[in-house]
């Protein structure tokens, strides 16, 4: 895979300003030219925002650079653009001339020309007041938004196109040309590539959630569909409007942290992705000092850094370890944090209950999203925009103000190694898993219990709940439904001898009836001898079906997975994890393999230093041979006694280490 770090051209260049057309430069700030930054920061990819044309396309140089080319048909700001780039024309054949433009670029340069036909518009929808009758019905109404272009249906001023008149006007398909998609939510990531787009790209920060969840739907809608993913990291962000920006002391003076989007890039990068884009880079990289001349900002030393660890010396990074996948019913609607589904036009039940909560246990904190107005201790009025000038001041006295970016990026129980597919994955893909959990409302077609019963007998472990399944499923999970519901609250694990009291909750009872099924953990009232299974296990070929009964793994207060589902979840996913992290509490950390050799990035996303120490899963593996990697500076060897290396971490800081012929053959 070539990764690509990209760099803009930005609207503000050709300097007509807000009227205009809106520019992520309307704090004032100047911008340096795209040559200029390149001669500085490794970089090979740039997005041309909206505003194409021969002369850009030129200087963009696609014979060594992939270029993302913005151009959105219908929407308002597009209008406004061509209003003051091309007043000689009529709007449509101001449209005629820069598609052309663009389709000849895309046939010249093939995959280092891509057409982003529209952006965000998944977060521009105008729901109707009424409900839908179903997940589908909504997700018909999503798609025709997009797809066929229907007035009324969304926020024109939102970076919409025209894909009736792609289609009839210039002939083009989303399948047939280098087609891209932005999209800003979680939802909506799988759909773009099933409606055809080869390349998907997700927006964060800027009030939006997490970005490992992002990162996890963004990665497996890739992997399923085939396609190619990015990320865009908006420099806006938190309640002081602008884009992080500073001054010629290296004061911050708005938007978030440079420490935050460092940390956001190097995780990005060590995910998978084909690219990241840093937005409003030719000013947010730059200062302009009392001279008159231009110098690297923070974070444009920390762009400079990065891109050269990132595109000239980690090119043998490998592939993450990504051993779990997750999976939604189709029409799912899940957004993370805001505990709505399909514009808030559907009950948010238990089973989206049961995903929000997988999450929170995979990524504590992850739905914090500290740029939301919300009470602080140190801030107790509040954050919000209102709240502009207090936050200036408190920048300028040197606050980094990191708590309102808490929730962007969390600890990881497991590490990141979890994707996120849809329910009409097909089996290639989802054997690349060892681990498939079931998550939500989703429910076994025959097609898809046929696919589910390869996959395990082929020797994947599937973790399913009662509420997914029905009697039609007995010959896959090896259990039958009585359809009976007993107070079952006491717990007792095989694997350990804890047990787990939730209080008073309903667990399904089931018949075990399959001849290789076995109860795995029973479940049993504390003061009487009643009991039943609480996960039974079902040997399938290779494989091994669990199938758990406490609906849809929740605790009596909904807020949790039940705790003997937690301590489950932890056993079945631990044995993939070719390095445990032991330390007081949990860290971000994503594992990449290449061949024999192992590369580790850890990230402490807290305000208070992190120590810990890594250990090899088992004896195949040897830690011993470390070097630890400081972009901007040549690997040093770790100084390290034995084969578990101890690690210290500061307060929003991270370590990169390197462990050569780590995995024996």
């Amino acid at each position: 895979m070539t990764f690509h770090f990209m760099v803009e051209f930005d609207q503000a260049e050709w300097g007509h300003g807000l009227e205009v057309a809106p520019s992520p430069t309307d704090t004032g700030m100047e911008f340096v030219p795209i040559e200029e930054t390149r001669k500085v920061i490794p970089t090979n990819a740039i997005r041309m925002w909206t505003n194409p044309s021969r002369e850009r396309l030129q200087r963009a140089d696609m014979t060594k650079n992939l270029a993302l080319i913005d151009f959105w048909l219908s929407s308002d700001q597009q209008k406004r653009i061509a209003a003051v780039d091309a007043p000689e024309l009529t709007y449509q054949e101001y449209l005629d001339d820069r598609v052309k433009m663009i389709l000849e670029a895309i046939q010249k340069y093939g995959d280092n020309a891509w057409w982003c036909i529209c952006g965000e518009q998944d977060g521009g929808v105008y729901w109707p007041d009424q409900y839908f009758e179903s997940k589908e019905a909504a997700y018909r109404f999503f798609e025709e938004c997009i797809l066929e272009n229907i007035p009324g249906r969304y926020d024109t001023n939102r970076k919409m196109t025209d894909i009736p008149m792609m289609r009839k006007h210039y002939g083009v398909e989303l399948s047939q040309k280098n087609t891209a998609m932005q999209v800003s939510k979680c939802f909506s990531t799988h759909y773009p590539y099933k409606w055809g787009c080869g390349l998907v790209w997700l927006e964060r920060n800027a009030g939006l959630s997490n970005v490992q969840v992002g990162i996890a739907f963004m990665r497996g809608a890739a992997k399923q569909y085939h396609g190619k993913w990015g990320m865009d990291f908006s420099t806006w962000g938190g309640p002081s409007a602008g884009t992080c920006h500073f001054d010629a002391a290296g004061n911050r003076l708005a938007g978030v942290s440079a420490s935050l989007l460092e940390r956001e890039y190097l995780c990005t990068f060590h995910a998978g992705a084909d690219f990241i884009l840093s937005e409003s880079s030719n000013s947010t990289f730059w200062v302009k000092h009392p001279d008159g001349k231009f110098k690297l900002s923070p974070l444009g030393n920390i762009a400079k850094n990065f891109g050269e660890y990132s595109l000239n010396t980690s090119p043998d990074l490998g592939a993450p370890h990504t051993p779990v996948a997750v999976m939604l019913e189709q029409y799912h609607g899940w957004e993370p944090g805001i505990k709505t589904i399909w514009g808030d036009k559907l009950p948010y039940t238990n089973a989206e209950r049961m995903i929000d909560n997988f999450f929170e246990l995979a990524f504590p904190g992850y739905d914090e999203n500290g740029f939301s107005p919300k009470w602080s201790p140190l801030h107790p009025e509040g954050f919000g925009w209102q709240g502009q000038d207090q936050c200036r001041k408190l920048l300028a006295d040197g606050n980094g103000l990191h708590e309102i970016e808490a929730g962007s990026l969390a600890a990881s129980t497991w590490g990141d190694c979890i994707d996120a597919v849809l329910d009409d994955c097909k089996l290639d893909v989802l054997q690349k898993y060892p681990v498939l959990i079931l998550l939500g409302g989703i429910k076994l077609t025959d097609e898809l219990r046929e696919r589910l019963q390869k996959y395990v007998e082929n020797g994947g472990e599937l973790i399913i709940n009662t509420r997914q399944i029905s009697d039609a499923d007995a010959e896959l999970t090896g259990v039958k439904l009585t359809g009976e519901v007993k107070l079952l609250p006491q717990v007792k694990p095989s694997w350990n001898k804890l047990t787990h009291d939730d209080g008073l909750v309903n667990h399904d009872i089931v018949e075990v009836t399959g001849k290789n099924a076995e109860v795995f953990v029973k479940a049993k009232r504390g003061y009487q001898k009643t009991e039943g299974p609480a996960i039974v296990c079902n040997k399938l070929g290779k494989g091994k079906v669990f199938t758990t009964t406490r609906p849809y793994m929740q605790a009596g207060n909904g807020k949790t997975l039940s705790n003997h589902c937690r301590d489950f979840l932890n056993w079945v996913v631990s044995p993939h994890l070719p390095i445990k992290v032991i330390g007081e509490s949990f860290i971000q950390y994503t594992i990449n393999m290449n061949g024999g050799n192992l590369k580790m990035l850890l990230i402490n996303n807290s305000e208070n230093a992190w120590s810990g120490q890594l250990v090899p899963a088992n004896s195949n593996i040897d830690l011993s041979k470390a070097a630890e990697i400081i972009p901007g500076k040549e690997p040093v060897e770790y100084p390290q006694t034995g084969n578990n290396p101890k690690v210290t971490i500061d307060p929003y800081g991270y370590k990169i280490y390197e462990f050569n012929d780590a995995i024996k053959s």
